[in-house]
């Protein structure tokens, strides 16, 4: 089961409905905040919500486009106002040392989440496998078979910090495979994958002629002096790489819905076609707030980092008090944790449904993530230190 609605006793409507929708879910990090809504005073460590609010200088320049009268009505340019995607290819640039062409290799959408979903109707068949590194983003799995396409698995070595195998990617490898998704700084686990390791990825996607698409949501956010290895760098892999981004959590913006899409231009030219089909465009206005984000002072993102580690930490301190029924690998990025449930034969919808109701904590059950995801629950440290604390007296009490 990857439904936290069906565990909970929903029946899902079959007559009617596509067989591409039922066989996909509801994120279960969304269906648990759904169910959360009637529960008095839950308090969550499940949706990936920053606590923060959006930067005042980001509000504010919205607020003088708007009585300026700027076109804020109008369509905007199909791939994206042409000042913004000036204004990321530079950002790459200083970052990440990307060269780009922003009018040809640059595409603004409507947050990651749909840069990933366009990009997989562009590039997949029916029948056609992507692997992804379990556990993994649940979202990613739906995105794929909504695409027709088939998830395969590669579990991530636990024991060793949620640590990626190359020889085990090299192994799921089959005349089927069309790409590889990564996520890193990974979401559920926290994990930033190694040089090294992304390095001969890119090596057998070059050697099988696959693509591979980089999620890079939390790119920003690491933690120990970790760093994560733009893929870009990869000469060889340039043409069959799409790297999709979000403004979402590193500017606190999750609700202005505003991200982007990097590829070569030929990619670029076919994801337009279904970004066209399917959204038209990004709103102008969120494009002008994601512009003011990245042209105004960038002291905010430094702000967020270093109160994330804060809770980080203070969530790993909490967990070591609960011993007996978590144990947990201490993230170096992102940020969720991952802890394992320490009780034989678990199911992770049972528990965090018990958890929800019993204790009024919301929280997402590991089997959404993937097959290594299952006996775990993906606690969120993005809420506030008090949250953190109010949820770990309630779990303390909690009688397992």
């Amino acid at each position: 089961m990857r439904s936290a609605l069906e565990a909970a006793g929903l029946k899902r409507r079959i007559d009617g409905i596509s067989l591409r929708a039922q066989q996909t879910v509801i994120s279960p990090i969304k269906e648990m905040a759904l169910l959360a809504d009637s529960v008095h005073d839950a308090v969550s460590l499940g949706w990936g919500l920053p606590s923060f609010e959006t930067p005042a200088h980001i509000n504010e320049a919205v607020r003088r486009a708007l009585t300026e009268n700027v076109a804020i009505g109008k369509y905007p340019h199909p791939k994206g106002l042409p000042e913004l995607r000036l204004a990321i290819a530079e950002k790459l640039k200083t970052e990440w040392k990307i060269e780009i062409d922003p009018q040809e290799e640059l595409l603004v959408t409507v947050g990651a989440q749909q840069a990933v979903a366009t990009a997989f109707q562009a590039i997949i068949d029916p029948g056609d496998e992507v692997i992804l590194f379990s556990p993994c983003f649940s979202s990613h799995i739906d995105q794929i078979l909504l695409a027709g396409g088939t998830p395969r698995y590669v579990s991530l070595i636990e024991d060793e910090g949620w640590k990626l195998s190359p020889n085990d990617v090299d192994k799921a490898i089959n005349k089927r495979t069309k790409a590889i998704i990564i996520n890193s700084p990974n979401n559920p686990t926290g994990t930033v994958f190694p040089e090294d390791d992304l390095r001969a990825i890119g090596e057998l996607a070059v050697a099988n002629n696959l693509l591979i698409l980089t999620d890079e949501t939390y790119n920003f956010l690491t933690y120990d002096g970790s760093s994560p290895f733009c893929m870009f760098a990869i000469e060889s892999l340039r043409r069959n790489l799409i790297s999709c981004y979000s403004f979402s959590k590193e500017y606190a913006m999750t609700g202005w819905r505003v991200g982007y899409l990097r590829a070569e231009a030929g990619l670029i030219q076919e994801i337009l076609k279904i970004h066209d089909a399917t959204v038209v465009t990004a709103p102008r206005v969120s494009q002008m707030a994601a512009l003011a984000a990245l042209k105004g002072p960038q002291d905010c993102v430094q702000e967020f980092r270093s109160e994330f580690a804060f809770r980080r930490d203070l969530m790993c301190s909490r967990l070591d008090r609960m011993g007996r029924i978590f144990s947990y690998q201490q993230p170096n990025g992102a940020y969720y944790i991952l802890p394992r449930i320490n009780i034989p034969g678990v199911d992770s919808f049972d528990f965090a449904l018990r958890l929800l109701y019993e204790a009024k904590v919301v929280t997402t059950p590991g089997d959404a993530f993937g097959p290594a995801g299952s006996g775990h629950l993906r606690l969120c440290f993005a809420v506030t230190s008090e949250a953190i604390n109010q949820a770990f007296d309630r779990m303390e009490k909690f009688s397992i």
